[in-house]
């Protein structure tokens, strides 16, 4: 155990947020196998009530692949805005979330 506590504790939140970035990245993955499953799902519904095997578990499945790419480039791009935004200190994201002050007009 290191000698100074502060080290200890800043490693032990830094082992955190790894962990919180690695479970967000597995839900990620969670998310689009589900969505690949549910569209599949939907299409072979539809063929067994319907009897058009194969064409509506192909087209469900090929809507299933078109919304999980959506939400995994959806979430990769809010991830990675994320891990950006880690880099910088504390400050320079404080002034960044604030919203600019309306500027008056001097005339009038």
């Amino acid at each position: 155990m290191p000698a100074d506590p502060d080290i200890a504790r800043r490693k032990a939140a830094e082992e955190r947020e790894e962990m919180r970035i690695g479970l967000r990245m597995m839900g990620l993955a969670w998310a689009m196998l589900s969505e690949v499953l549910a569209g599949t799902g939907v299409g072979w519904l539809v063929d067994h009530f319907w009897g058009t095997a194969p064409t509506g578990m192909t087209i469900g499945a090929c809507i299933g692949i078109v919304v999980a790419m959506y939400s995994l480039i959806r979430g990769g791009l809010s991830m990675n805005a994320y891990l950006e935004g880690r880099g910088k200190p504390i400050e320079h994201r404080a002034k960044q979330s604030e919203p600019a002050a309306p500027e008056r007009d001097p005339d009038g």
